[in-house]
């Protein structure tokens, strides 16, 4: 497979995912793809310092640092496991 196969499934992924979220909304089912973001809380927690005079709360910024942490390790073990395909060491 090269770049252009993976783009495309990729791009169908995406279409797919997009149907499923806009039958969800339609049907007033709750779409949590906010969630899956962890900016998403730091953002919501600096709107209610700056607009409402609300001191944040840490749990947000647990929840980022826990889900960037998750993403990280993540993308290092497969990189790690990738590495010896890389064209420098054949």
């Amino acid at each position: 497979m090269d770049v252009g196969d993976l783009l495309v499934a990729f791009v169908d992924v995406l279409v797919a995912c997009s149907i499923l979220v806009v039958m969800m909304i339609a049907c007033r089912i709750p779409v949590a793809w906010p969630l899956l973001n962890p900016m998403t809380p730091i953002i919501d927690s600096y709107r209610d310092a700056l607009l409402r005079a609300q001191w944040p709360e840490p749990a947000p910024f647990v929840y980022a640092a826990v889900v960037a942490s998750a993403v990280l390790l993540a993308a290092a073990v497969t990189f790690h496991r990738a590495e010896p395909a890389f064209a420098e060491n054949t």
